[in-house]
């Protein structure tokens, strides 16, 4: 004997009221009381009843579910900002898709149509090659599928965006470096093809000229971002002609990385080398020095980037507007890794260095 599948028509006679109002209460509008939301889940949870989103979806043109794409799970900003989206979302009633595109272009386009045709109502994406043109990007607003993007975006003032202020950040961490007496102030990045990496260069660039010390070409390394990498730039920064006393890394991973090679090397931080880097307070608790950093505010970023990703959900259709982009600071914390550095010696005459 077939079992009778149980839909919203049921609990709206169970309960005496329409199915519209069952259905606006299970979406959490405001427009139905928290009572009678109250009355209309308690009884769902009651008879174990699931809604047919897809149903909903196309009923109602909006399905509650938003996708999110970003170019890596591992680490410590990207899952801090997922955990905001997240948090954020659900609060606002929207259930929420996380693919993750391997910082592979190819792959992030495949995850955004994949999106769409699960008929998600909204996406936030930080981009894996940046561009915010593509033809993802477009077929998405082609659709009508409003898209925020966030952390890593080229010319974020022309999209929807969320960013960091990336540049004033870095020019502020090597500026502080420069005040502590530091002379040689050497930078490990990352891909210099992406946006981030390329306005955290350019902002240790500015502050080395403001302070009248041209950058040197010989004290930058770039690569990939991994704790390998930065292992491997710090070595060769440390064998090379001109030696650091200071180091600015542009992510975590590298000035953790950067560590384990002075460590090897018998150096310590601050005495033999001062350290400042972007990094996420979870990770600079985790450094053995005290490490001085930039906040990536992980989790301002994600809560802002949902909010206004509800705002354009709100305003949908959307009247035609200039885009809006907003910029977070990256606030200096100072820590033990950038006091002055201690020893009067060049650091080619350390045991174990050149």
């Amino acid at each position: 004997m077939a079992t009778h599948k149980l839909s919203i028509k049921d609990l709206a006679t169970e309960l005496g009221v329409s199915a519209s109002t069952v259905s606006r209460a299970l979406a959490g509008l405001p427009s139905i009381s928290p009572a009678t939301q109250r009355r209309v889940r308690e009884l769902a949870h009651t008879l174990n009843f699931r809604p047919n989103l897809l149903a909903a979806g196309l009923r109602t043109g909006r399905t509650g579910v938003i996708g999110v794409v970003v170019p890596c799970l591992t680490g410590h900003f990207f899952p801090e900002v997922l955990h905001s989206i997240t948090t954020t979302a659900s609060r606002a009633g929207l259930r929420v898709i996380i693919c993750e595109s391997n910082e592979d272009e190819y792959q992030e386009q495949q995850h955004v149509f994949w999106l769409l045709t699960a008929q998600v109502d909204g996406l936030l994406i930080a981009s894996a090659s940046a561009t915010a043109n593509a033809g993802h990007v477009a077929s998405a607003r082609r659709q009508g599928v409003p898209v925020v993007f966030f952390h890593q975006v080229e010319e974020p003032h022309r999209v929807d965006s969320v960013v960091l202020n990336n540049y004033q950040g870095a020019y502020d961490g090597v500026s502080h470096l420069l005040a502590q007496g530091c002379t040689r102030v050497a930078h490990l990045s990352g891909p210099a093809h992406l946006p981030v990496f390329r306005e955290r260069q350019r902002g240790y660039a500015d502050a080395l000229r403001a302070h009248g010390r041209p950058p040197l070409a010989r004290l930058v390394r770039t690569g990939r971002a991994t704790l390998a990498a930065g292992r491997q730039q710090m070595l060769a920064l440390l064998d090379g002609p001109v030696v650091p006393d200071a180091v600015f890394a542009s992510q975590d991973v590298l000035a953790l990385g950067a560590m384990q090679a002075l460590r090897e090397r018998g150096l310590r931080i601050p005495e033999h080398l001062a350290l400042v880097s972007f990094a996420s307070e979870s990770v600079a608790a985790l450094a053995e020095s005290a490490l001085t950093f930039l906040d990536e505010a992980g989790s301002e970023i994600g809560r802002a980037a949902t909010h206004l990703l509800l705002k354009l959900l709100a305003d949908s259709p959307a009247p035609a507007r200039a885009p809006r982009c907003l910029v977070l600071s990256a606030t200096l914390l100072v820590r033990s890794s950038a006091g002055v550095v201690g020893s009067n010696r060049p650091l080619a005459a350390l045991p174990g260095v050149g």
